[in-house]
């Protein structure tokens, strides 16, 4: 019988489990993550970001100043162009990362729950990158609309009166955020279930109840923690900025002497942001896997000891997804 590790990756978990367990599976397979991070996140995101660079006549401006008047002056549609592929660049990068992130947790539960080899992350990228590649899309279209429904209505009491609109964003927001929580499963059932987006969102919804609190305190402590290691890239940004202020201080240089470092040292953050972020999702994956024990196995158990007893159905909530 294969020997099972700590590191088991379906099973219900408190707290310090999950984010602990999460660097544990992490640095396992951090070789290999690695590699595929390298493999298929890096280049997409590298092409895209130099093609911003070869259209966008104030790369540093943009990323320093945000895009002001005398950028715009350039032509709004380059701008936008521009901007476009940077966040085109940015949306194909996080959703490879979250189907590496995801492949690597795949790949380490059916290697018995031991460090899982490079050959079995590939396989499962390209596996499931078009699941979860296709349901990332879908839910940015559907938040997409669903925000200009909300903003039209907000536009227009904001002509009555700004303070409505603020009262209105306040009321909306624990709304937003309670759905976002439930959307940040969708892709993980989907992949893992079978189940259509609509089912999914249904199935998340299920395993949400009663478990919302606990489950956005652990999301949002990874997200931090992922943060605060992903700053550590942004260190030399940080460093190019500050060069670059006192520098436009002291002789009027500005950015112009140090704008290949500064460019450099910003793609550097981002992707460092980006590779960071594997550990949140792997958070967000075993989250699940404990969503999935708790609420199915749990009462699975309740089933098993009214065994001869009438029952219709063997799940309660069949029928639901």
């Amino acid at each position: 019988m294969a020997y099972q590790s700590e590191l088991v990756t379906r099973k219900k978990r408190y707290f310090g489990e999950v984010i602990g367990d999460a660097f544990k599976i992490f640095f396992v397979n951090i070789k290999n993550y690695t590699l595929g991070f390298l493999m298929f996140v890096v280049p997409i995101f590298l092409v895209l970001a130099l093609a911003f660079v070869s259209i966008s006549s104030d790369f540093m401006g943009i990323i320093l100043n945000g895009v002001d008047a005398s950028i715009l002056n350039g032509g709004v549609g380059g701008v936008l162009s521009s901007m476009g592929l940077l966040y085109l660049g940015l949306f194909l990068s996080y959703a490879v990362l979250y189907t590496l992130a995801y492949a690597g947790l795949k790949a380490h539960r059916e290697a018995g729950d031991q460090a899982f080899s490079f050959e079995s992350l590939k396989e499962n990228i390209f596996k499931y990158a078009g699941t979860v590649i296709g349901t990332i899309l879908v839910i940015i279209v559907v938040f997409i609309g669903v925000a200009i429904l909300i903003s039209i209505p907000v536009s227009i009491i904001g002509f009555v009166s700004p303070a409505l609109t603020v009262i209105g964003f306040f009321i909306l927001f624990p709304f937003l955020l309670y759905y976002a929580i439930i959307t940040a499963f969708i892709v993980y059932i989907r992949v893992e279930e079978g189940l259509g987006i609509g089912e999914a969102f249904t199935r998340a919804r299920y395993l949400i109840k009663d478990h919302w609190w606990p489950t956005f305190g652990t999301l949002f402590i990874a997200g931090i923690i992922a943060g605060l290691i992903g700053a550590v890239f942004n260190i030399p940004f940080y460093i190019a900025t500050f060069a670059s202020a006192l520098g436009s201080v002291e002789s009027g240089d500005g950015i112009e002497g140090s704008v290949m470092y500064a460019g450099l040292a910003y793609l550097l953050g981002v992707i460092g942001g980006l590779y960071t972020t594997i550990y949140s999702q792997i958070v967000l994956g075993l989250k699940y896997y404990d969503l999935v024990e708790r609420k199915d196995s749990t009462q699975l158990k309740g089933k098993i000891s009214t065994l001869g007893e009438s029952s219709d159905t063997f799940f309660e909530n069949e029928g639901e997804f």
